[in-house]
C-alpha cells in the first residue's frame, strides 16, 4: 500500500488512465525495465527458477485449504475445478473468456502454457469471446483438444457461435460456468447502491439449446454428475458443452 507507483507508455494519455499514478514516463515499457535495471544494484535470486522450487510447485495443491461445499441444486465451482484438474488432457489449448468465472480456471487449473496453449482474449474487456477464440484455436491447432470456459451471460451474448461450433464440428470441450447472473456486475453494483437483480436472470437450460444445434451436452449440478459428464465427453474427438450450474455466493476475490 505504501509503494511508489510509475506509469509507462509510448502514449502520454494513457499514463494513469486507468489507475493512478505518482510519477509517468514516456516511452517503450522494455527500454524502460532495462535502463532503470542497469542503474539498480545486482539482486540474487537463488530460488528463481531452481530444482527445489521445480519439486514444490509440482507438489502444491492449490486445493488444500478451500472450504469446498456443494448444495443439491449447484456445485460449488472450486469442487467442480478440483474434478477439471484430474480428468482434462494435459495435452490440450485451455481458453477463460471475461468475466467473474473466468478466476476459477484461471487460478486453480494448471495448464502446458507453451505454444499458444492457453488463450486469454481479454484484450478488449468484452464477454462472449470465448467460444469463438475457441473454434479459431481448435481449427488453428487440430491436432490438440480445446476446452473452453465461458459464463452463462457470455454465452447468451453469442449464442449463435453454439451454431459454428456445430457445423465446424472441432474438438472443442465448452464449460458454461452457470450462476444465472453476469457475476462481475453482481458483485460491482451492489458497493455502488445499484440493485444487484438487474445483472440477474432466470435460469436457462443452456445443453438443451446446445443438443437443439446438434453439439452433444451435458448438465451438472453436483460432483457425482461432473465425473459422468466426463466419463461420458471424454476423450474429446469433437464439440461437445457442459453446463454447470455453479453456486452463486461463491467469490473469487482475484477475477
Amino acid at each position: 500500500p505504501d509503494a511508489t507507483v510509475v506509469g509507462v507508455d509510448v502514449d502520454p494519455a494513457a499514463i494513469g488512465a486507468r489507475w493512478p499514478v505518482a510519477a509517468g514516463v514516456v516511452g517503450d515499457a522494455g527500454e524502460t525495465a532495462r535502463a532503470v535495471s542497469a542503474l539498480l544494484a545486482p539482486v540474487s535470486r537463488p530460488d528463481w527458477r531452481s530444482p527445489d522450487l521445480a519439486a514444490e510447485l509440482a507438489a502444491a495443491d492449490p486445493f488444500a485449504d478451500l472450504p469446498v461445499g456443494s448444495p443439491g441444486d449447484a456445485i460449488d465451482p472450486r469442487a467442480f475445478m478440483r474434478i477439471c484438474a484430474g480428468r482434462l488432457p494435459r495435452g490440450r489449448t485451455t481458453v477463460v473468456g471475461v468475466g467473474h468465472f473466468g478466476g476459477w480456471p484461471n487460478l486453480l487449473l494448471d495448464s502446458v502454457a507453451t505454444d499458444r496453449s492457453f488463450v486469454a482474449p481479454w484484450e478488449f474487456g468484452s464477454i462472449g469471446v470465448g467460444l469463438p477464440f475457441a473454434v479459431g484455436a481448435a481449427v488453428g491447432r487440430p491436432d490438440r483438444p480445446v476446452v473452453a470456459f465461458e459464463g452463462d451471460g457470455s454465452l447468451l451474448t453469442g449464442l449463435g457461435e453454439l451454431d459454428t461450433l456445430a457445423r465446424v464440428g472441432a474438438p472443442v470441450l465448452l464449460v458454461v460456468l452457470d450462476d444465472a447472473a453476469y457475476g462481475a456486475e453482481v458483485r460491482k453494483l451492489a458497493p455502488r447502491g445499484v440493485d444487484p437483480d438487474l445483472a440477474r436472470f432466470p435460469g436457462r437450460d443452456l445443453a438443451a439449446v446446445a443438443r437443439a444445434l446438434g453439439v452433444p451436452a451435458w448438465t451438472v449440478t453436483d460432483e457425482a454428475g461432473a465425473r459422468a459428464a466426463f466419463d461420458a465427453v471424454l476423450p474429446l474427438t469433437g464439440p461437445a458443452v457442459l453446463h454447470v450450474r455453479v453456486r452463486p455466493d461463491v467469490v473469487q476475490e482475484r477475477f
